[in-house]
């Protein structure tokens, strides 16, 4: 069953939800120079901390420079630390969750709370939103990533 969520409904850090539920967000990021509006990407809350979060984004969606001043502790906004991983991909259809056999690569980035107001639950599928696997939009990481790292 699709969330139908307009534009006026805000998500707080509170009412965040980790991957245990899977339950996909979508994040706005900025988009590359020459290009209209925003881009955005399925990511899923990993584990939430006071006054920020673990977000599990696919790989590519935060430029790489972006990533690299954070991990050499200079200044890059709400992203801090990051690394990759390569995880099992999983289905979930009517709350009956299904191993894909896919692997995926995600990105584990520390992010501040504030990064929460550019984010928005996900209406699965979103037809403009970078899904984990470009092969099935629907494919999201198991929950096995936030034990491996919690």
């Amino acid at each position: 069953m699709a969330l139908d969520l307009t534009a006026d409904d805000n998500l707080s850090f509170q009412g965040l939800v980790t991957i245990e539920e899977l339950k996909p967000y979508v994040l706005e990021w900025p988009s590359v120079p020459d290009a209209d509006g925003l881009s955005e990407a399925i990511v899923v809350v990993l584990l939430k901390r006071q006054g920020g979060f673990l977000l599990g984004l696919p790989p590519g969606f935060v430029p790489e420079t972006v990533l690299s001043r954070a991990n050499q502790g200079q200044d890059a906004g709400p992203i801090g630390a990051s690394t990759s991983v390569v995880v099992s991909g999983m289905l979930v259809d009517g709350g009956v969750r299904t191993l894909t056999g896919s692997q995926l690569e995600v990105v584990l980035v520390d992010v501040s709370s504030d990064l929460v107001s550019q984010m928005r639950l996900a209406v699965v599928p979103e037809e403009i939103a970078v899904p984990f696997d470009p092969e099935n939009p629907f494919v999201l990481p198991s929950p096995v990533i936030a034990m491996a790292i919690g």
